[in-house]
């Protein structure tokens, strides 16, 4: 058998929540790229704004085994 190793990687970011004064009233890290675009399209329709800032990269590895012909 043969051992296949697969390398994925996934960006995470800081999300920071600003009212129309511009008073930051929550910030949330660790979010994939999802919650940033869920997170922009409900400060859109609160009337707020949202900052992103990029905080790092997670490497993940997945090995699996396939028979050899």
């Amino acid at each position: 058998m043969k051992k296949i190793r697969k390398f994925t990687t996934e960006k995470r970011y800081t999300i920071h929540y600003f009212t129309s004064g511009g008073f930051c009233y929550r910030s949330v890290s660790d979010c994939p790229w999802s919650c940033v675009k869920e997170a922009r399209a409900w400060a859109k329709s609160c009337g707020t704004t949202v900052e992103v800032e990029y905080e790092r990269t997670i490497k993940h590895e997945y090995s699996y085994y396939v028979k050899k012909n």
